[in-house]
């Protein structure tokens, strides 16, 4: 608006003054004309009169006629006034005085010559000195009359200047404005273009509100609304309010909300709220401008339900991760440390009583516990009763518990959180956890120190368990197979092992019989070990001498099938031909039945005895590699639990 207001008045401004410049100039123009045109045309007419003068002169001079003289004389005299009388109209300039007065000066002059050629006899030179002076003064009016055209001449041209000076002026102005008229011009398109966009975005933004399907409220500072949109009121039938204030969309701590978002004003903010089963979110800002709040509430109930569905999948799967880690580090443990162990090989009495024990219970979820001596393959029939049950494709965990020290029993069973302990540097999953929805095998149960035979008790009566330094309980669906070579029952008398644990996992107890009490089937077990061993070490053994078979039947076998394994084994890295041969094993055969009723005590005391004598010819050293435990093949925390257990004592 001030740009068409400043362009008004220049224009009004520029058209004055063009107005009266010109009208200046057309005044002078027009008062040139009217005074010095006629003193022109006078000064015109006096030459030809002033001419005739002198041109009579000479003829009355010549001729003596005095009658033409005078006729001539004064006719030309009376058009010489009638020019002066012109001259003095037109002229304010004391030209006109002087011309008249040498006019006089002429006809004085005129007079004296005709007096003197009227005398009967004139004097000559008389008459050419008062001809010389008349044609003096002729010239000299001449020279005035030309002063005069030349000064008129020099007004007409200084006039003319000043006209072409002026309209320059005007052609500069007129220029210079058209200029300024151009960019005024531009400007103007360029202020009104602006105006007409924001006048469409403000159109656009005034419908905004009216066409936007979302919800729009307007708030004051009280929090109050003052609009709400057709969105709103559609999202309120959507979530089953219809008919409902339309407060319901907002946070219900309002107040406090708006305070903080006034403080923090430009910024927006965005608040997360329940209403009923719907959660809704609010995207909100202050306009200081206009002193309100613009909020605008979406149901966000769908993408919160997705989004913790997605958490749940990402959480599993971490944990499925995490799990088949652990796995992978337990199976390469377990490969690395395993010892070869026989398969169930055999056609015995005795076996075949204990694997239609393990086909019927096989298909439980029973606990299982498996009495023998050691070496006569519990692992094996424990794998035998995973693999037999509906829990076949789910994992098989194994723990030797006799392997681990107490300290770290627990956590091996249970796993534990990172810093739960010194060295704790990640969260760890225990055995439970890695034999969830399979079978967990734990050997030689009986060396469960006493506060983890408490825990267990727990996780087998609830299937659940917190890790070492975690508050996070863990549900596991876990599958128990215990094994041990000890008495269970003496020891529980002895208060060595928890009575409520024995009988929770004495469930379904099988006895697997040592070798000594099935011998008909060494030779089926030689034969396995031989295929398997000539395989492993590239022999070609193909049989077995029937010494030998005699020799191996004979044997009582104190370490039963992984004493027989070993042997066929040193056996087969020793022959070197295709009958294998078996080395001396020691005394002969002995009577069965004596054998059979050794107490298992009596195993205990050879395991005592076996320990003192390698202590002793290791000078009581336990640790390094010249320590008994590196001899024993066992852990140093593991010989000193043995020794604890044995009551073996360093002597004095």
């Amino acid at each position: 608006m001030a740009g068409v207001v400043a362009v008004v008045i220049a224009s009004i401004a520029l058209a004055v003054f063009v107005h009266l410049r010109t009208r200046s100039l057309e005044q002078a123009t027009m008062q040139l004309h009217a005074t010095r045109l006629p003193a022109l045309e006078a000064v015109s007419g006096l030459r030809g009169p002033v001419a005739a003068q002198q041109a009579i002169l000479f003829r009355y001079y010549a001729s003596r006629n005095h009658a033409e003289f005078q006729s001539s004389y004064r006719a030309n005299h009376q058009r010489i006034v009638e020019q002066l009388d012109r001259l003095d109209g037109s002229m304010d300039s004391p030209n006109s005085e002087i011309c008249r007065i040498g006019l006089g000066e002429v006809e004085s002059l005129a007079g004296r010559l005709v007096d003197v050629l009227d005398r009967p006899m004139p004097d000559p030179a008389e008459s050419m000195a008062l001809l010389a002076q008349v044609q003096m003064q002729a010239d000299r009016m001449t020279d005035e009359l030309d002063a005069i055209v030349d000064t008129v001449r020099n007004e007409f041209s200084a006039s003319v200047e000043r006209t072409h000076d002026a309209s320059r002026q005007i052609a500069r102005l007129v220029l210079a404005y058209t200029g300024f008229l151009m960019l005024m011009g531009t400007l103007m398109a360029l202020t009104l273009r602006r105006y007409l966009d924001a006048s469409a975005r403000q159109r656009s933004i005034a419908l905004f509100p009216e066409r936007n399907p979302s919800a729009v409220l307007r708030l004051d500072r009280h929090g109050a609304i003052s609009y709400a949109n057709p969105g709103a009121e559609a999202l309120m039938r959507r979530l089953g309010h219809a008919g409902e204030a339309l407060d319901a969309l907002l946070p219900p701590d309002l107040g406090e909300r708006i305070e903080a978002l006034i403080a923090a004003a430009p910024a927006p903010a965005e608040w997360e709220y329940a209403l009923g089963d719907h959660t809704l979110l609010c995207s909100a800002h202050f306009v200081a401008e206009e002193n309100v709040f613009h909020a605008y509430p979406v149901d966000v109930t769908a993408q919160r339900t997705a989004q913790r569905a997605l958490n749940t999948a990402l959480e599993e799967v971490q944990s499925l991760g995490k799990r088949l880690a652990d796995e992978n580090v337990y199976l390469k443990a377990e490969i690395e440390t395993a010892v070869p162990s026989s398969d169930i090989v055999g056609q015995s009495h005795r076996l075949r009583e204990v694997l239609a024990r393990v086909d019927e219970v096989a298909g439980t979820s029973a606990t299982v516990l498996i009495l023998g001596e050691s070496g006569v393959g519990k692992e094996s029939l424990a794998r035998a009763i995973h693999d037999r049950s509906t829990r076949a494709d789910g994992p098989f965990i194994k723990l030797n518990c006799a392997a681990i020290a107490p300290t770290l029993v627990e956590s091996e069973l249970f796993g534990h959180e990172k810093g739960a302990f010194t060295g704790a540097a990640a969260r760890r999953l225990g055995r439970f956890e890695l034999a969830d929805g399979g079978t967990l095998f734990l050997d030689e149960i009986g060396e469960l120190p006493p506060d983890v035979q408490a825990t267990l008790l727990r996780v087998l009566q609830e299937h659940e368990f917190e890790r070492v330094g975690g508050q996070d309980t863990v549900r596991v669906d876990v599958r128990i197979v215990a094994a041990t070579n000890r008495d269970l029952r003496a020891m529980v008398d002895e208060g060595r092992f928890r009575a409520d644990l024995y009988y929770r996992i004495n469930v379904f107890p099988v006895t697997l019989p040592p070798l000594r009490e099935r011998r008909e089937d060494i030779p089926s077990l030689t034969a396995h070990f031989l295929k398997k061993f000539s395989l492993a070490h590239g022999k070609q053994v193909t049989g077995v001498s029937a010494s030998a078979l005699e020799h191996l039947q004979s044997w009582d076998w104190p370490g039963n099938i992984r004493e027989l394994q070993n042997v066929i084994e040193r056996a087969v890295i020793l022959c070197r031909g295709e009958v294998l041969e078996v080395p001396s094993l020691g005394v002969a055969k002995t009577d069965t039945r004596a054998r059979s009723a050794i107490p298992v005590q009596d195993l205990r005391s050879v395991e005592r005895t076996h320990i003192v004598d390698v202590l002793t010819r290791h000078d009581w050293v336990i640790e390094g590699r010249r320590g008994a435990a590196s001899a024993l093949g066992m852990p140093p925390g593991t010989l000193r639990s043995r020794m604890k257990k044995l009551a073996i004592q360093r002597p004095a």
